[in-house]
């Protein structure tokens, strides 16, 4: 019955901008309401448990629908409708690690957005980066870079540079996929083959140097980071952590890098022991010196009070 409704839903929406317009108009401002972000959930078919393949298929005659995100950092911007569930929509998408990766960005930034997914960090960073700065965003997966090309088009960032790779320790081939949410996919699972690079080769071939860097790359963090700290570059690092071996791991590669590493409040309670581990809560590296972004981050929920690693 869902997968019913939502073909007939998407079928009265045909005549919506194609996706290719440059600056296609809100589905909003088309019909005359202020914002569609909850008329349907993220991935409409989820609830039939089907593969994301075929989620996705089934989705497609509305995806190029966009909304307009409704509050938040990224308050303004066009997003895909079918995608808009889980608070991407109506800008409550993580509220607390946006307002902290906020917090980092400055106009002028080289940001590079490390497992890009559909691009909502991509479009903040873009935003404050501005036309000094530059952003590359970087989603092995074809099934959510065609979601996240498609926001970088409806939002006209022109800064902003996608790139198909997954981030590693080696330069090559690898499985990349998994199972449910689109936002769990990862290495070393999946029948999708992807090609996989380092930080190292990537500067070599003239993509310039990362002021700060996104990373959220399902428990490849400190493969991804390895590779990183082989370089001579140290960006500002925001890491999503997918368990406490990762945590060790990537803290350990970046205190040897010379940074100082901030947990936030997740792994605080964690390390204390007034909470076991749950989903995939992240960690700042500054590098030494950085008053100005450690006192900013200071002032955020997830950072106030943090006392480095």
């Amino acid at each position: 019955m869902d997968i019913v409704i939502g073909i007939a839903v998407a079928m009265t929406m045909l005549t919506a901008e194609d996706s290719h317009e440059r600056c296609p108009r809100s589905v909003g401002s088309r019909w005359g309401i202020a914002d569609l972000s909850g008329s349907l959930p993220i991935e409409t078919f989820r609830v039939m448990k089907l593969p994301i393949r075929w989620r996705r298929a089934l989705s497609r005659p509305i995806d190029a629908i966009p909304v307009t995100i409704g509050t938040g950092p990224n308050r303004g911007s066009r997003w895909s409708l079918p995608i808009s569930g889980r608070g991407f929509g109506a800008g409550r998408f993580e509220v607390d690690k946006f307002e902290a990766l906020e917090a980092l960005l400055s106009p002028g930034d080289v940001f590079w957005d490390v497992g890009a997914h559909y691009g909502y960090a991509t479009l903040l960073g873009a935003r404050i980066a501005g036309p000094g700065g530059s952003v590359w965003s970087f989603e092995p997966s074809a099934l959510n870079r065609s979601y996240l090309h498609r926001h970088v088009l409806w939002n006209c960032s022109d800064t902003v540079t996608l790139m198909p790779y997954a981030l590693a320790d080696a330069d090559g081939l690898e499985a990349f996929g998994g199972q449910g949410s689109s936002m769990a996919l990862g290495l070393g699972r999946g029948s999708e083959e992807v090609g996989v690079r380092t930080v190292g080769s990537l500067l070599k071939e003239g993509i310039p140097e990362p002021t700060i860097m996104k990373i959220d790359v399902e428990g490849a963090e400190s493969r991804m980071l390895q590779g990183a700290m082989a370089t001579r570059v140290r960006p500002t690092v925001m890491c999503s952590v997918h368990d406490s071996e990762q945590l060790e791991l990537c803290a350990d590669l970046l205190k040897r890098a010379g940074y100082v590493v901030l947990p936030s409040r997740p792994i605080r309670a964690f390390l204390d022991g007034r909470s076991p581990w749950r989903g995939d809560p992240d960690l700042v590296a500054v590098a030494e010196g950085q008053a100005l972004v450690r006192a900013r981050l200071d002032a955020t929920e997830l950072y106030r009070g943090a006392e480095a690693l």
